[in-house]
């Protein structure tokens, strides 16, 4: 049923049916404006709210190099650009059983587990895991060694932590394994002087045959004087270069170690395309362009870009180059994503031969460069880190924007700007980056201060300083620094041993310990509270004590 009502539409009269809707209709100008209100403003106050935080992200999205965020191809090399599948030269700065460490460019960390570095190292595991063989000969600190070059190619990025943020934490693995490597590369068209990674696959009577990743083609290194045959066992790894260019018919492709008495020749962007770069060759490229933190050149019609940091020191700045000119860069990484090539022009790149000058004459990384405390000078800034040199060293350092105060800053680059060229600072080295030739400094006065920052400062019976973290029935997890715990067994918590400690000590409670077992290599730290060890020095007579390893299990990731 409806009703005519009359209906004046801007003051002429007509007639309109009115119909019973279901719900009846509100007045909201009639309600309560109480709870609406309150409801609006609320709505109103959290946009507002989450409005000002992505301005404060936009602002703190800085790029890396100090650039536009959003120009995130031109930029150094982060563990969010190394995606699956980039290939990059690294250097291995630690092995251990089960896997070896590679420095990564740019202060990157990868890790290569044991299945990962070829088919032949596979099988020789798997042949010494059926036959309970004790032979150490095929060891990885026996095929290895620490400053050795390798090709990699990421294959997968682990998270370390859940947080879904912009600098959250990624364990790189890798693969060195030939085939994963050259897996792009057309073998018909192998040019004299490329790079190719290898591995011994047997031994011939002149020769070495040499898996350099394809199913169909062999390489073959013969013997000579001057090669070190002790060395080149069945599963060794290395990098090789090709004396002649391939043909089709070719089912073995000729070999030879990289000279290190001869210059490497760089190649022209004439002979090689895109997929049949690797990372190692050394190439002539053009500038094309200067940038606030680097060079975009240019091989043929491959763009690329070298980084500040790839300078040949960082006495070179931008305006030592010029657009047109053609210079000579070893890549660093090959992105088939975005297809961008990173180069450098460090002489120990170049090369490939020679270790980086930051490890000793015996190839051992300087272990008690880490931890000291020099005197360094400001060069200028790279991006958002800091460029310095150590003197008392005669090498190269960075500092990270994390590492510059103990303050809070918003802005990066007004805390950089604070530092004037030519300034002398106080600093600690934290680190080593192998790949990139540099000691990672730090100027927080919270970390110069600390007694010791690594495992391998701490000396068996130093008397060490640290809060109780951790009481059970098995003894007491001291934390002396952020990253460094020890461990009081419970034999040594007091000279009558208590039982039941966790009545007796208080978390957080500061104690004095000393020094019982040190093992740097696993991060595990041996300590005894007894009064008689910590004043008569009865610490010398070191005691094996078994350890609880569920206990013991602290990690710390850089």
């Amino acid at each position: 049923m409806s009703n005519e009502i009359d209906y004046f539409p801007r003051g002429s009269s007509t007639t309109k049916t009115e119909t019973k809707s279901e719900k009846p209709r509100v007045n909201h100008v009639d309600r309560d404006d109480l709870f609406i209100g309150t409801s609006s403003k609320r709505k109103r106050s959290n946009y507002d709210s989450q409005k000002v935080k992505q301005e404060q992200k936009k602002k703190k999205k800085k790029s890396i190099d100090g650039e536009d965020h959003h120009d995130t191809l031109y930029r150094r090399l982060h563990k969010q650009n190394l995606t699956d599948g980039v290939l990059i030269c690294g250097c291995i700065e630690k092995i251990s059983p089960y896997e070896l460490r590679v420095s990564l460019p740019h202060q990157n960390i990868g890790y290569i587990p044991l299945t990962m570095i070829s088919d032949e190292y596979t099988e020789l595991i798997q042949q010494k895991m059926s036959s309970m063989s004790t032979n150490n000969e095929d060891d990885l600190d026996n095929l290895f060694h620490i400053g050795q070059y390798v090709i990699c190619r990421v294959i997968q990025s682990e998270l370390i932590n859940d947080n879904e943020t912009l600098n959250q934490q990624k364990r790189l693995h890798l693969s060195i394994n030939p085939k994963d490597i050259c897996d792009q590369i057309t073998p018909d068209n192998l040019v004299k002087g490329m790079i190719l990674p290898g591995v011994v696959s047997s031994i011939a009577d002149h020769g070495f045959i040499i898996n350099i990743g394809f199913s169909q083609r062999k390489g073959f290194l013969p013997k000579n004087k001057y090669l070190n045959t002790e060395q080149l066992k069945v599963g060794f790894y290395g990098l090789f270069q090709i004396k002649e260019s391939s043909t089709t018919n070719s089912r073995i492709i000729p070999l030879k170690m990289i000279d290190n008495k001869k210059k490497r020749l760089a190649l022209s962007p004439t002979k090689l395309p895109f997929h049949m770069l690797l990372p190692g060759l050394k190439c002539k490229v053009t500038v094309n362009k200067t940038r606030i933190n680097g060079l975009e050149v240019s091989f043929g019609e491959i763009k690329g870009f070298i980084h500040l940091q790839d300078f040949e020191t960082f006495k070179n700045s931008i305006d030592d180059f010029s657009s047109e000119q053609e210079l000579e860069a070893t890549i660093l990484s090959i992105d088939s994503t975005t297809k961008l090539i990173h180069y450098s022009m460090q002489t120990h790149l170049l090369s490939l031969t020679s270790p980086p000058s930051i490890l000793e004459n015996n190839n051992e990384p300087p272990s008690s460069m880490i931890g000291s405390i020099q005197t360094c000078i400001v060069i200028r800034n790279i991006g958002s880190s800091l460029a310095v040199r150590i003197p008392s060293l005669n090498q190269y350092g960075v500092v990270s924007s994390n590492n510059l105060t103990d303050e809070e800053y918003d802005d990066i680059q007004q805390m950089l700007n604070s530092f004037k060229s030519g300034q002398k600072l106080q600093c600690r080295i934290i680190g080593i980056s192998l790949s990139s030739n540099l000691a990672i400094c730090t100027l927080k006065k919270s970390v110069i201060e600390a007694p010791f920052i690594t495992y391998s400062n701490i000396e068996i019976g130093r008397l060490v300083k640290g809060s109780i973290n951790h009481v059970d029935e098995h003894g007491l997890i001291i934390n002396l620094t952020k990253h460094i715990n020890g461990f009081v067994p419970i034999i040594h918590n007091a000279d009558i041993p208590i039982k039941e400690t966790i009545n007796k000590f208080q978390l957080k409670k500061k104690v004095q310990c000393r020094v019982l077992q040190v093992d740097p290599s696993r991060q595990r730290l041996i300590l005894t509270m007894k009064t008689t060890d910590l004043i008569t020095g009865g610490y010398l007579q070191v005691l094996v004590v078994k350890i609880p390893v569920q206990l013991y299990k602290v990690r710390w990731e850089s």
